[in-house]
């Protein structure tokens, strides 16, 4: 019975054949729903289209996906783990031959993304944590505690990395709102600087570090609320990116105007970068600032 299974697969890639059709691209030469049908008859018969084709006595390589067609065969999950789209792989290994370890293999840098991008879902997510104690997290999201584990090590090295001292996520009282606060004006200015720049970059990884925004390819920019906070004794961001950047720029909403520079770092305040904003016909953006300057500095952080 398998023998006879098998020749009628043969002869239906014997019409394939003499339809013109490249056996070899199947899942590129046939409509999705002809390639869906004789694609489940060739794997219940042989295991896979690679194995059919082998038997039939064609194979030849088929070139390699893309990133983008990889990205498809994974998704992330509720727990932040980054699952096999099992539909997906199956097509992309018939579509281009690949074998088992061919996958893993050809798929390795793009799941290692995905998993980034993951743990930056994650923080996006629950950010600021409340309610969520290490023991809750680490139970109900197991996908992104491995994940940080083996990107940073520990939740306080994760925190820490994306900008904010880990001991003012401990100390809730005060931390609340000073994180809350410090997460909003990042996103502000995260809109000004996408209008004066032309690539404005957010959450790239280097050496485990992460800068806020990278300039154009090359500045690193980072967003501190308050002008006090640079200096402050939990937060280590100068000693941490001066190992890895000559020169490193932070902008600040609370605190004395103006700028401060040495050969290593430019303090910013937000206003000094107005002028521009009024030159591209933005006064919504500088109105809207310095509303939330004189929030800020009224005491609510």
């Amino acid at each position: 019975m398998t023998n006879e299974k098998k020749e009628r697969c043969f002869q239906i890639i014997d019409g394939l054949i003499d339809r013109g059709i490249d056996v070899a691209n199947l899942g590129k030469e046939l409509p999705p729903r002809e390639y869906n049908t004789i694609r489940i008859r060739l794997i219940r018969t042989f295991g896979s289209v690679r194995q059919a084709l082998i038997e039939y006595g064609i194979f030849e390589p088929n070139g390699m996906p893309t990133g983008v067609e990889l990205a498809r065969c994974f998704f992330i999950d509720e727990t932040y783990k980054v699952v096999e789209n099992q539909y997906e792989k199956e097509r992309i290994m018939d579509l281009y031959f690949l074998s088992e370890v061919d996958f893993v293999r050809a798929s390795k840098d793009v799941k290692r993304s995905l998993e980034i991008d993951a743990i930056d879902q994650f923080y996006r997510d629950h950010f600021p944590f409340d309610g969520l104690p290490w023991g809750v997290i680490r139970e109900k999201y197991p996908g992104a505690m491995s994940y940080i584990r083996r990107e940073y090590g520990s939740f306080k090295d994760f925190v820490n990395a994306y900008g904010f001292p880990y001991d003012i996520f401990v100390d809730r009282e005060y931390g609340r709102e000073y994180i809350r606060e410090g997460h909003i004006f990042e996103e502000k200015l995260a809109n000004i600087l996408t209008v004066l720049y032309e690539k404005v970059d957010r959450n790239q990884t280097f050496n485990r570090l992460r800068p806020d925004f990278i300039i154009n390819g090359t500045g690193w920019v980072d967003a501190k609320l308050s002008f006090s906070t640079v200096f402050d004794y939990r937060c280590k961001t100068l000693r941490r990116y001066m190992k890895h950047t000559n020169h490193l720029t932070i902008y600040y909403a609370k605190g004395k105007r103006g700028v401060y520079r040495n050969s290593y770092i430019s303090l910013i305040h937000v206003s000094e970068l107005y002028p521009a904003l009024l030159q591209k016909g933005r006064k919504d953006m500088v109105d809207e600032m310095e509303a939330f300057i004189k929030h800020v500095e009224k005491g609510a952080v």
